[in-house]
């Protein structure tokens, strides 16, 4: 059964963390708990920020269901993922797969247009005008729809 840490404990937690940190040099001043426990019964940490924002968060629910060491060793895990930078690299991997996306769709939108473009009324994708002139044509109408339903009739 694990045991309900203390405010004592806290404060002592906080310090083993922070020098956890600096031993990891993540220059972090403050470790921060969050109130989780009403929204969810699971376990997280993270190690999040730059400069002056720089942070160490875990939650409640961490202090109500772990001992101090696992605490400890996911702290340190978390930290792991700051210092080896999973954060950059995360956002360069997502950033090239989005260009890559985009320009894929960007691809098949020119090859559709060339394709189809005749039937639908214009033949380039820059036209934005003609393409509301194709809503426009093939829009189906419904009875009680559009600016007769405002004015009443």
């Amino acid at each position: 059964m694990t045991r309900r840490i203390t405010v004592t404990d806290i404060q002592q937690l906080k310090e083993r963390i922070l020098d956890l940190a600096a031993r990891a040099e993540i220059p972090a001043r403050h470790v921060y708990e969050v109130n989780k426990s009403a929204q969810t019964r699971k376990f997280n940490a993270y190690v999040s920020g730059f400069g002056p924002s720089q942070r160490i968060v875990l939650w409640d629910t961490m202090l109500e269901g772990m001992e101090e060491d696992e605490i400890l060793f996911v702290m340190g895990h978390e930290m792991g993922h700051y210092r080896l930078g999973h954060i950059w690299k995360g956002i360069g991997l997502y950033s090239a797969m989005s260009f890559l996306f985009f320009f894929l769709v960007a691809q098949m939108a020119g090859w559709a247009v060339a394709r189809f473009g005749p039937h639908w009324g214009f033949t380039d994708l820059g036209d934005v005008a003609r393409c509301g002139a194709w809503q426009r044509r093939h829009h189906i109408r419904l009875p009680g729809q559009g600016s007769g339903a405002l004015r009443g009739g």
